[in-house]
C-alpha cells in the first residue's frame, strides 16, 4: 500500500501521557496503481513462485522507460504489482533473468501491454513452458 499512497504528514511526533486520548489527522492521495493477474502452465495448473515484472515504456513527452516494478506469484498462481506510475506504458511479463524463474523457457503472450490511468488493472494471464529435462526411455 505504501507504494500506492502518499500520506501527510510523511512523520510526526505525537507526545502522549500516560491514560490520555491523542487525536492525529493524516490524509492520503493515492500516487499508483496495481496491475493483477495469474500465471499458469499450459494445461492450467497455476505457476507458483514466479517472478513477474512490469517493465516501464517511453512515451512522449512521459519518461518511464527508467520504472520497473515487480512481484511473485502466490501459490494459486496470482501476482499483484504495485507502485505503476499514472499515464505511464509498461510490458508485465515473466521476468527473464539467470537468478530467477530458471525452469520455466519462455512464456507466451511474452509481455502485455499496459497503460496506467487511474484505476487497478485486472486480468493479466501469462501462460509458461517449462524448460524440458532429459528423459530416458528404455524399452
Amino acid at each position: 500500500m505504501m507504494k500506492e499512497y502518499k500520506f501527510q504528514p510523511a512523520s510526526q511526533i505525537i507526545n502522549v501521557s500516560e491514560a490520555a486520548t491523542a487525536q492525529v489527522k493524516w490524509s492520503g492521495v493515492r500516487i499508483a496503481y496495481s496491475v493483477l493477474g495469474s500465471v499458469s502452465s499450459l494445461n492450467g495448473e497455476p505457476e507458483s513462485g514466479i517472478t513477474v515484472e512490469a517493465i516501464g515504456v517511453r512515451a512522449s513527452g512521459l519518461d518511464c522507460d527508467q520504472l520497473q516494478e515487480e512481484a511473485i506469484t502466490e501459490s494459486t498462481g496470482q501476482f499483484r504489482i504495485r507502485g505503476l506510475k499514472p499515464q505511464c506504458n509498461y510490458v508485465v511479463r515473466v521476468k527473464a533473468s539467470p537468478d530467477v524463474n530458471q525452469h520455466i523457457e519462455r512464456a507466451i503472450p511474452a509481455g502485455i501491454p499496459v497503460k496506467v490511468c487511474s484505476r487497478k488493472l485486472y486480468d493479466s494471464i501469462l501462460k509458461c513452458f517449462q524448460t524440458l529435462l532429459l528423459v530416458e526411455f528404455v524399452l
